[in-house]
């Protein structure tokens, strides 16, 4: 067992503690652009908020944002932004960074950053121990993750797992360990074809604590040796230690005291191995607890003493530690010199253990120190004394038995809260189920005794009433709705320019087939008096009125170009959009500047504008993308420059041409489009478009375009 035992340390050392930190640990040295990003954010994700990674993470989490931003990639961004909140523990940069990452999960649709930041506003609402709103936000996001999984092949079952974990660790919050360890054994089942998940040894850790914590003792010694197996089996040494630490606690309870001192030993060996600075002195501690326990008191005074020397010597140790250990090994210390009769140094560590004890308000030290004084003074005779000690203890220990009655109490009025909250819609639902049933009954009743004859007649004129009644109300809603349509589509068409400008340089054609929907498509010609002329087209999101006003206020903010670059144009219509506050409606758009032969192009989320070069035939698609126009405060937007010679075609377009669907509910997708493009180049604008739209046409077979079609196509004279 040892030498497996070393084996996993050594493992350990080289591969961080678990299978998936290892392979993201690779992937982050490895990878490149935006699979470095996911690395990266897969990597801290997984090392959690362990302290030895603190820092390092920071650096990692930097180099991600940096990365993402350059790549105008938003759900690394979003994804960077969570792991940042991860370094912290105070609610205000955990929220600050949540509400980022909550924005723009939202702006762009990305289900799993929306489950990770309802993750978080769980584990905020915990911290707060508003456990309705916690369990609600968590059950959200492990909703989200099974919708996720069932769609991508499984591909986020360790998130989901995790999440059904933080789950279990809010009931246990509430005192409800029972529900607690459900959702330990749900999580564990969700992993039952992925064992080799470090999350499904993660969710048997945590099963193991709540079946000891339910004083299941045998149970949770079983498991636990099943995890050490599991463990070293996939080189996963912080289960492994977890493993040997529960098979520890539960050979105590059970009595076999032998076995938990080898096993305490065990994980001592490895903290150490691991310089774990946390778990070292506890570990010292535990061992001489058991020792003091089997009445090896020599052993147990060799514990203590480490225990202390440790607390004195050990760096990084944080000061609440040394004073919490430092209290408790004087006591403990004590304890044992008084069952070995050494009188006189076992009163001087108990007086001083307990006067820090007093010091530091450390009550649940007070406990054993006062019964300890108590047994030193009646051992000597001193009964007045041996007196004082015992009724301070009892009271002490009355006041501790107290609050843990009172936290019980608490705990179950939290749990008959929840309870009544999670309930609250079932009891509404088996309420009106009834009285579905009384009045289903009652009808049965009266119609018994009514004639077939009534019967048919009244149930004619209510089927005639009621079908009359739904069919005014259907060609009402069916008018109103209409008439919305046609207001919607005046405005769009309203908004588009009444003809094409030719310059001394271009010929230019446009064209926009609105859906029958009315989607939020838009195009526009700006000549400026220098001879040049900006060209946009865009894309509103959603449909109706709604999108027609986001283009209204996007046309308004055009119609001031004083010379800008189109990224720097994007940029202030951004700020414009952002202050009117136009929530989840946001607005797509490219630009381009066309002077002479100068061609300058951004583009804020839109689909690639197609360059066709008339000298070797080429076809290049411009990108240079950002967010949406509305979606973030200060977005900044890249610019692409060209230099256009006679017979080249530039195509703008909006989506609805390349994901036009046929009858099967296939696209037509990017390709098909880039190569009418190319193979009708040498057309005029109007007949590349003509040429566009009858591929569109052919394509669906039939089949009505649900988008807007918006194609906009300028020739170099």
């Amino acid at each position: 067992m040892k030498k497996i035992f070393i084996s996993i340390v050594l493992v350990s050392l080289c591969s961080s503690q678990s299978p998936e930190i290892r392979k993201y640990n690779q992937d982050v040295k490895t990878s490149f652009g935006k699979e470095k990003v996911d690395a990266i954010n897969n990597l801290v994700f997984y090392r959690g908020g362990k302290p030895e990674f603190q820092d390092e993470n920071r650096k990692l989490i930097l180099e991600s944002l940096s990365l993402a931003d350059s790549l105008k990639y938003a759900e690394g961004r979003v994804d960077s932004w969570l792991g940042m909140s991860s370094l912290y523990s105070d609610k205000d940069s955990i929220k600050k960074y949540v509400e980022k990452a909550d924005l723009v999960s939202d702006a762009i649709g990305y289900k799993r950053g929306i489950a990770e930041v309802l993750r978080k506003y769980a584990l905020l609402a915990l911290k707060k121990k508003e456990y309705v709103t916690s369990l609600e936000k968590a059950k959200k996001a492990e909703s989200i993750y099974k919708t996720i999984n069932s769609e991508t092949n499984f591909l986020f079952i360790g998130r989901q797992a995790a999440t059904l974990n933080q789950i279990s660790n809010i009931y246990n919050s509430m005192g409800d360990v029972g529900t607690s360890l459900d959702y330990n054994l749900k999580a564990m089942e969700v992993l039952s074809d992925n064992k080799d998940h470090s999350q499904y040894r993660w969710s048997k850790n945590m099963a193991i604590k709540n079946y000891a914590e339910l004083e299941r003792y045998r149970k949770s010694l079983s498991l636990s040796l099943e995890l050490i197996d599991e463990s070293i089996m996939y080189g996963d040494s912080t289960n492994f230690s977890n493993g040997i630490y529960r098979a520890s606690n539960a050979y105590r309870n059970l009595g076999i005291l032998d076995s938990a001192v080898a096993f305490s030993r065990k994980v001592l060996e490895l903290d150490i191995i691991l310089n774990n600075h946390d778990f070292i002195m506890s570990d010292y501690s535990l061992i001489g607890d058991i020792y003091f326990e089997m009445n090896e008191l020599d052993s147990a005074l060799a514990m203590y003493e480490k225990t202390y020397v440790t607390s004195q010597e050990d760096q990084n140790v944080s000061s609440n530690q040394k004073i919490n250990f430092v209290t408790k090994t004087k006591i403990d210390l004590g304890r044992t010199h008084l069952k070995k009769d050494n009188n006189d140094l076992a009163l001087e560590l108990l007086l001083e253990g307990v006067g820090l004890a007093i010091e530091h308000n450390q009550k649940q030290y007070l406990v054993d120190g006062y019964q300890a004084l108590y047994r030193y003074y009646k051992m000597n005779s001193m009964y007045k004394k041996a007196l004082e000690y015992f009724e301070v203890y009892i009271t002490q220990k009355d006041l501790i038995s107290g609050q843990e009655a009172q936290n019980k109490l608490s705990n179950l009025e939290i749990q008959k809260e929840v309870s009544r909250s999670e309930s609250e819609l079932s009891v509404l639902e088996q309420k009106a189920q009834i009285q579905n049933l009384e009045i289903s009954r009652q009808k049965t009743i009266r119609n018994a005794f009514a004639s077939v004859g009534l019967l048919i007649i009244a149930l004619g004129l209510a089927l005639y009433y009621n079908i009359r009644a739904r069919n005014k109300a259907l060609e009402e809603e069916n008018k109103r709705k209409q008439e919305e349509l046609e207001a919607a589509l005046q405005l769009q068409l309203s908004m588009l320019p009444k003809e094409n400008p030719e310059t001394e340089s271009y010929i230019s054609a446009a064209s926009m087939n609105a859906a029958e929907t009315v989607g939020g498509d838009y195009y526009d010609f700006f000549p400026q008096s220098d001879g040049s002329v900006y060209v946009v087209c865009g894309d509103a999101t959603g449909h109706g009125m709604a999108a027609g006003m986001v283009v209204s206020m996007t046309k308004t903010g055009l119609e001031t170009i004083a010379s800008e670059t189109p990224h720097k144009l994007l940029g202030k219509l951004n700020e414009t959009i952002r202050k009117m506050k136009t929530g989840r409606n946001q607005m797509a758009l490219s630009v381009v500047k066309l002077d002479k032969n100068k061609l300058e192009f951004s583009s804020a989320a839109m689909p690639p504008t197609y360059l066709f070069r008339q000298s070797d035939q080429s076809i290049n698609e411009l990108y240079a993308t950002g967010l949406p126009l509305g979606a973030l405060e200060k977005e900044s937007y890249d610019l692409t420059k060209e230099q256009l010679n006679t017979g080249d075609v530039l195509v703008m377009l909006s989506d609805g041409l390349p994901e036009r669907t046929n009858t099967l509910n296939a696209q037509l997708d990017y390709p098909a489009v880039e190569k009418c493009v190319q193979e009708h180049a040498h057309k005029s604008p109007s007949e590349i478009i003509n040429e566009l739209e009858r591929l569109g046409d052919s394509f669906s077979n039939g089949q009505p375009h649900a988008d807007d079609i918006t194609i906009v196509v300028l020739k170099k004279k």
